[in-house]
């Protein structure tokens, strides 16, 4: 079954160029057209009647043809596959070295875990392995994302000395407590005093964030361990597939726990990355995506 709609065929049929032995890329519809437009203006202007009835037919043979539909797919495909690379690689980049290290420990797990999958049968798995690969996708994303807020509210804890910090509140209690009440400067310090408390509060916040951060990060890192490591023991298809479902099940706990925490990735950057790209696992979703297009 096609993937794309019969006028995008078209549309890609109209400007194909077709590779032709010693000529390289020969754009065929244009000296079609052209020599249409030439011999009706020179010599009959039948030609152009001929030439439009040529031209849709050669358009329909063309679009319609399944090696031309599945290579504008692969086409497709590959641009989509390119635009998820350079994604990954920009938020990657916004990493720290070892959050960046964290992540393509687990990408190359995650990866490991598909290419053991495919062994075990590629031609019975097909599509499921393909919608499991998607989901496992989705699931590096989210990593990638808790990795962006992890290493933003690092620096912002960092730039903070709690001894120093609490050492500060109660020397200003103190003169607070000296301070004859209602005087200018009693204000004035009772003002200093609850930033420093507001201040103390924020890094008490974020130093839970982190915690909290943390523990997801481990949870979905032993949860592709596993997957990795159950792929390397199972012999049958379906087994691999049961396997690769709890995916969708460790994606679904991850979103739920993201959206109840919405409050604490705000600002943190993660949100300026958008959704999943379309192929994190570019490879191997490629892969599957071939094996599931063999059988059309």
């Amino acid at each position: 079954m096609a993937s794309s709609s019969l006028f995008h065929y078209l549309r890609k049929a109209f400007t194909w160029r077709p590779q032709i032995p010693g000529l390289g890329k020969v754009p065929l519809n244009y000296l079609m057209l052209g020599a249409a437009t030439f011999f009706g203006a020179v010599v009959n202007p039948g030609f152009w009647l001929l030439g439009l009835g040529a031209e849709a037919f050669y358009l329909w043979l063309v679009a319609t043809h399944p090696r031309f539909q599945a290579l504008v797919d692969r086409q497709q495909r590959d641009v989509k596959r390119e635009g998820g690379r350079q994604r990954v690689e920009k938020a990657k980049a916004q990493l720290t070295r070892r959050s960046r290290e964290r992540y393509e420990r687990l990408d190359q797990q995650a990866r490991e875990a598909l290419r053991m999958a495919r062994r075990v049968d590629e031609q019975d798995l097909g599509q499921t392995l393909a919608l499991r690969t998607k989901g496992l996708t989705q699931l590096l994303w989210l990593f990638l994302k808790l990795l962006t807020s992890r290493d933003a509210l690092e620096q912002s804890v960092s730039r903070i000395h709690r001894d120093g910090l609490e050492q500060e509140i109660e020397q200003l209690q103190e003169r607070v407590e000296e301070e004859e009440e209602g005087s200018t400067l009693h204000r004035s310090l009772e003002g200093t005093l609850e930033i420093q408390n507001r201040r103390l509060a924020n890094y008490e916040e974020a130093v839970e964030s982190l915690e909290v951060i943390d523990a997801e990060l481990e949870r979905i890192e032993q949860k592709v361990v596993l997957i990795r490591e159950e792929a390397a023991t199972v012999r049958r298809p379906e087994e691999i597939s049961d396997r690769l479902d709890s995916v969708t099940a460790a994606l679904t706990e991850t979103n739920r726990w993201m959206d109840q925490n919405a409050a604490l990735f705000a600002g943190l950057g993660a949100d300026n990355l958008g959704d999943a790209p379309v192929e994190v696992l570019a490879e191997s979703e490629g892969a599957g995506a071939a094996n599931s297009g063999g059988r059309r």
